[in-house]
């Protein structure tokens, strides 16, 4: 536990780097227990196994990202890490997180989270077929998505959701704008996390993803006068250590067989786990 917080406090990145490793090697693991439990998975969580595998590989090319990137400038060798790439990854681990908990974790009924679910495909779905045919396999694939529409489609107007809603809310379940029907931050409100705090860093981090001033700002400051990532990258690891940390807990609070892998993790790997998931929660 010391060590925890004295990388954080000194921004040692080496050790910070660890334990963000170890934390994610715990989550894939996790993870893996799922299949070697042979758990079966609930309609809704059927994406449940590629989400948190896509997550763990964020989390590792973040982890590379923050050791720098190598090479020349002007025929000299530089060793320099990409800061504004680490924040745009954590921005889209942030929006993994929170719709990770909105579709599998959210203390809601099951099948409030299956009609989630529906909405959540209905979503992708539609914005597929609108991409342009250009072949005569495209075409067809689009044909294949036009169909699997209206399968979602019905299902959904089966949905007591559905049925109990008004014309206006049927109407945009049906043509959904969006793939969550919650904000990013009344999600992380529910997940016990400091979620003004991280809704606040998501939002300086959509700067950075899309090139706004404030990034242009924090470019001046970080490279040109501080002349100084670690800071940066520091606070990365320990946000990203955080987030992974309360994806484990969600996981071992859910399934048997990852109650019994988390038993079976070195106690070095629990205590990381457990702190740091301790310092992301409400005070």
């Amino acid at each position: 536990m010391l060590n925890i917080l004295n990388a954080i406090n000194n921004n040692d990145l080496n050790e910070g780097r660890r334990q963000l490793e170890l934390i994610n090697d715990s989550l894939l693991n996790l993870t893996q227990s799922l299949f070697d439990g042979n758990e079966e998975l609930e309609y809704h969580r059927n994406e449940l196994e590629g989400k948190f595998f896509r997550y763990g590989l964020a989390n590792q090319s973040i982890i590379n990202l923050t050791r720098g990137n190598s090479f020349n400038i002007l025929s000299q060798p530089v060793v320099m890490a990409d800061v504004f790439s680490i924040t745009s990854i954590t921005r889209m681990q942030i929006e993994s997180f929170s719709m990770i908990f909105y579709l599998f974790f959210d203390e809601e009924p099951v099948d409030l989270l299956k009609f989630r679910y529906l909405i959540y495909q209905l979503h992708a779905l539609q914005k597929q077929s609108n991409f342009e045919s250009t072949s005569v396999f495209s075409h067809k694939k689009n044909q294949d998505i036009i169909s699997e529409i209206e399968k979602i489609k019905n299902l959904i107007k089966k949905h007591n959701v559905y049925i109990e809603a008004g014309t206006k809310m049927q109407k945009e379940y049906l043509q959904p704008n969006k793939a969550k029907q919650k904000t990013t931050y009344d999600i992380l409100v529910k997940t016990n996390l400091e979620s003004k705090r991280i809704d606040e860093l998501w939002n300086l981090y959509s700067n950075h993803a899309h090139s706004e001033h404030i990034s242009d700002r924090q470019f001046n400051t970080i490279y040109k006068i501080r002349k100084s990532t670690v800071p940066e990258c520091s606070f990365a690891l320990t946000l990203n250590s955080i987030l992974t940390t309360k994806l484990c807990e969600y996981l071992r609070k859910n399934f048997e067989s990852v109650k019994n892998a988390f038993e079976n993790l070195n106690l070095e790997n629990k205590i990381l786990i457990e702190t740091f998931n301790s310092i992301g929660e409400k005070k």
